[in-house]
């Protein structure tokens, strides 16, 4: 039903609630004529004075299938203020216009006065009944049909979340109930669906029930929490999903809108998910031209995404793949009306970049670009140091050459204390990147990540094509152990480095203790529903560069608490050399000779902590 059929009905019942009203005062079906005269009067000033009030308070531009307690509410007001308008005239009707034949009104000198107060009842009932039960109709079908057809679902959790995930879910899954650990709620029922048990009773209430999905509803659950929830399900055959804020990161402003998705690695992470206030952020992007390089790889896209939110002027994706940059472009541009440039370029080369920043002149740089796998560099050292290196300094010449307010280096904890071709060439670029700050007096910094979960080319990837392929799954050294953090982790730092830093500071993110590759296999495993007896894990040796353990910072060096308590601020960085042009003009030679051994000389000449053999 649509507006325009209640209006019709509206118009039905004023003219068959003033009769009613009338037989009620009466006690008869057959009124004396002398009311009829007056009763049309009445009729008419109703259908005028109702309808006039409700276009004014927009009646008819209400959606009523999805009527609520506000619109209720309203169409209360609008119903009892018209009543009262027309209790009013039926007054001003018996005690001023007696005499005057003439006007009107006075036919309702005749009208019983408690025929208003009635009508009014009647008639804000009729109205509600016919309004709301298209919409109780509606969704009892909807539940019934659910109830035959829809998926048993029993969501774990049942505060504002979970009341959200029932109206997204009503057409395709019965929701059986809740799961909640607060005992205040044991045996009550939230929005028509029984609180079950607690959730360490998840299995049997699985089996009671033949649940077969499961949907996490708590905000902000650690991953220790949601590993319980799978070990306690893991033999029900149930699928374990979760819902998600699609907009939690990106804009805490907005209206939680929840997602529903399946469990992935980055929800398993074995402390509590980082986050951060965004407004200083917001507003120093807020208008301002940006220019991502590396914009299509994992860090690149989801820091895109995320910038969206805080309104810049522009964004320039920068990227030398010109598939990855189609893709990150194409998705941009779906969710925004900000204006997006596709530049494909490369780092390495000097006067194309000086001809990008001149032609964008962008406010801030954030630069993600580089050669990150270690086995691979540590073949083709020539290619890191030109990428890595030479790029990077390009990059940065470019950007004080066009005065660049802001540039941010996507650093590696693989540059403390580096034992890879990749990790050395890192460290040279955190150098760089604080000595060109430190002499144009401008706030280029540094941010140092652990390993990124689930990036492209990620170790979890790795792990994903064993298990699909049927394992083994294999790990280097059975001590190997990481610091890991989520993607959106990593790019809440680069932009909070980027609000907090000035000239050459280097910041790194309190990532609690390091995990174990071998637990987050493991972790791996459990969330395909399998076990280490159907998915073996093969220690295979460590690889060239490899290290058990990685640190976030050197010992000489000091890491000091910032504004926001798990970002970091390093000092005491020095330069190794003096000259920073003669080590670009070494390093050219070296990139071209592409000479391992001499190439790792010259690193051990400069980084004094470099270990590799």
């Amino acid at each position: 039903m649509r507006n325009r059929h209640f209006f019709f009905l509206d118009i039905l019942i004023l003219l068959i609630a003033p009769f009613l009203s009338l037989v009620l005062r009466l006690e008869t079906f057959y009124p004396n004529k002398s009311f009829l005269l007056p009763l049309y009067t009445y009729i008419a000033c109703s259908l005028i004075i109702h309808f006039s009030g409700f276009y004014i308070s927009g009646i008819y531009h209400r959606y009523w299938q999805e009527a609520s307690v506000h619109e209720l509410l309203s169409s209360c007001f609008t119903i009892l203020l018209c009543n009262i308008i027309l209790i009013i005239i039926c007054l001003i009707s018996h005690t001023y216009f007696v005499n005057s034949e003439l006007f009107p009104f006075t036919h309702l000198k005749k009208f019983p006065r408690s025929v208003p107060f009635i009508h009014g009842i009647l008639f804000l009932l009729l109205f509600m009944i016919i309004r709301f039960s298209l919409r109780s109709w509606q969704h009892i079908s909807i539940y019934n049909s659910s109830n035959f057809s829809g998926t048993p679902t029993l969501l774990v959790g049942s505060g504002d979340i979970a009341r959200i995930i029932i109206k997204k879910t009503i057409h395709t899954n019965f929701i059986c109930g809740f799961l909640d650990d607060n005992t205040h709620k044991a045996k009550m029922r939230i929005s028509g669906k029984p609180v079950l048990g607690k959730i360490s009773e998840i299995n049997n209430i699985i089996s009671k029930y033949n649940i077969k999905e499961v949907i996490i509803c708590i905000p902000n659950a650690t991953g220790i929490l949601i590993q319980n929830i799978i070990r306690l399900s893991k033999n029900s055959g149930a699928k374990v999903k979760i819902a998600v804020d699609t907009y939690k990161i990106i804009d805490s402003n907005k209206t939680p809108t929840y997602e529903i998705r399946k469990i992935n690695v980055e929800d398993l992470l074995r402390r509590k998910s980082i986050e951060f206030d965004m407004t200083d952020v917001k507003q120093a992007v807020y208008n301002k031209v940006i220019l991502v390089t590396g914009a299509g790889g994992s860090i690149g896209s989801e820091l895109c995404q995320q910038l969206l939110a805080l309104h810049p002027q522009r964004i320039i994706l920068l990227g030398h793949g010109e598939n990855s940059i189609f893709k990150i472009h194409k998705k941009l541009k779906e969710q925004t009306s900000i204006i997006i440039d596709s530049v494909i370029a490369d780092i390495r080369f000097k006067k194309r970049m000086e001809c990008i920043l001149q032609k964008y002149t962008p406010d801030i740089v954030f630069h993600a670009a580089a050669h990150k796998h270690v086995p691979l560099m540590e073949d083709n050292p020539g290619e890191a140091i030109g990428n890595n290196i030479l790029g990077s300094y390009n990059l940065l010449q470019a950007c004080i050459k066009n005065k660049v307010s802001k540039f941010i280096l996507i650093s590696t904890d693989k540059a403390v204390n580096p034992s890879s071709i990749m990790g050395a060439t890192k460290r040279i670029t955190e150098f760089l990147v604080n000595n060109i700050a430190k002499k144009h007096n401008v706030p280029y910094v540094c941010v140092r990540f652990g390993n990124i979960l689930n990036s492209r080319g990620s170790v979890v990837q790795t792990f994903e094509q064993q298990i699909v392929s049927g394992g083994p799954i294999t790990i280097t050294h059975p001590d190997m152990e990481r610091f890991f953090m989520t993607i959106p982790e990593a790019v809440q730092l680069v932009l909070q480095a980027f609000s907090l830093g000035k000239a050459g500071d280097i910041f790194i993110l309190d990532m609690g203790k390091p995990i174990k590759i071998v637990d987050l296999a493991t972790d791996l495993i459990t969330l395909y529903g399998l076990s280490t007896d159907h998915i073996k894990i093969e220690f295979i040796g460590m690889r060239k560069g490899e290290k058990l353990q990685e640190s976030l910072s050197y010992d000489k060096e000091t890491c000091d608490r910032t504004t926001y308590e798990k970002i970091l601020h390093v000092t005491n960085t020095e330069l190794p050399f003096s000259n920073i042009s003669k080590t670009i003009e070494k390093f050219t030679q070296l990139r071209d000779n592409n000479d391992k051994k001499e190439i790792i000389s010259f690193f051990k000449e400069l980084i004094s902590e470099f270990e590799i053999e």
